[in-house]
């Protein structure tokens, strides 16, 4: 929702996913954003993502 954005509840979120990643061994964290959703694919490469051709 507009109104919860721009306090730091996604980036908690996927903090916290990619510690459990790391506490299971996992190689990567993966997740899906469609392409002409420029404001999640702009805070995604904010928090060091590499986008995916695929």
């Amino acid at each position: 929702m507009p109104n919860s954005r721009g306090k730091g509840y996604g980036k908690a979120l996927l903090k916290k996913l990619a510690q459990i990643a790391m506490e299971r061994g996992c190689g990567r964290l993966e997740w899906w954003c469609l392409d002409w959703n420029k404001e999640s694919i702009d805070f995604y490469i904010s928090l060091g993502a590499e986008p995916m051709k695929d």
